[in-house]
């Protein structure tokens, strides 16, 4: 074995292979293969951070525009409301009811339609296209699905309303009461008045405008809960999302 292993360094010296320097050129091209490798899962992670940031910074702004149109909605809920309430109370007293222009103004006030249109664009993008797997928080994705619930149900009592708008409370007012009474001021002058007017005796004597009204402050009531819900999972998520870095 010896001799054998003799012969073989001879063959290995006659082909005049420096070893030192072959393993010295391996682990340069070792070295530089995984440092090639490092830099580009480097560059992959700066790439994907800036993703995900640009991302949670769209995300913000589309939150705090939801967040500023619930706050705009509750105070025209709280307004219905009052007004609801104003008319019931004054529908139940003939003789402490309002002159007939303001009570026909509170009618009219009441009888609003409003949309909810949350901004929701950057997240039902980031679902559609895959990017939401660049969130790889926890806890921010459970701040998100709870704020997305929370929108959810705002929108289901939107609804709501809006079928009890459309199913009960326009054809009402079409039957019983005259329109163009019921505008605001500013809005009468362009309209054409009717020679006949809403019989306010028959309203405060209508037993299905009691229930339209009090069927409305309850949808209102529960509206308003879930919009303040809302309005805080929006607060606890803006306090986790990344703000906008400041332009120069």
């Amino acid at each position: 074995h010896a001799s054998r292993l003799t012969g073989m360094a001879e063959r290995i010296s006659r082909l005049g292979i420096n070893w030192r320097q072959a393993w010295g050129e391996a682990l340069l091209i070792f070295l530089g293969v995984g440092s090639a490798l490092l830099g580009q899962a480097w560059w992959e992670a700066r790439v994907d951070h800036n993703r995900t940031d640009e991302l949670l910074v769209a995300i913000r702004s589309d939150v705090e525009a939801t967040r500023d149109h619930i706050r705009t909605r509750i105070i025209r809920t709280d307004n219905v409301t009052s007004s609801s309430r104003a008319l019931l109370e004054a529908l139940a007293s003939a003789a402490d009811r309002p002159v007939r222009d303001s009570l026909l103004l509170t009618v009219g006030s009441i009888f609003i339609q409003f949309n909810w249109t949350p901004v929701n664009h950057s997240y039902e993008q980031a679902l559609g296209s895959g990017s939401f797997e660049l969130i790889r928080d926890q806890d921010l994705r459970l701040s998100l699905a709870q704020y997305v619930g929370a929108l959810a149900d705002v929108a289901f009592w939107s609804d709501v309303m809006t079928r009890q708008y459309q199913d009960e409370l326009e054809p009402f007012m079409v039957a019983n009461t005259v329109y163009s009474e019921l505008a605001a001021p500013d809005v009468r002058e362009a309209l054409v008045q009717a020679p006949f007017s809403t019989d306010l005796d028959a309203l405060a004597s209508s037993r299905e405008l009691w229930n339209l009204l009090t069927f409305k402050l309850e949808v209102e009531a529960i509206t308003r809960l879930e919009l303040r819900e809302a309005e805080a999972k929006a607060e606890e998520l803006l306090a986790v999302l990344p703000s906008p870095l400041p332009t120069r």
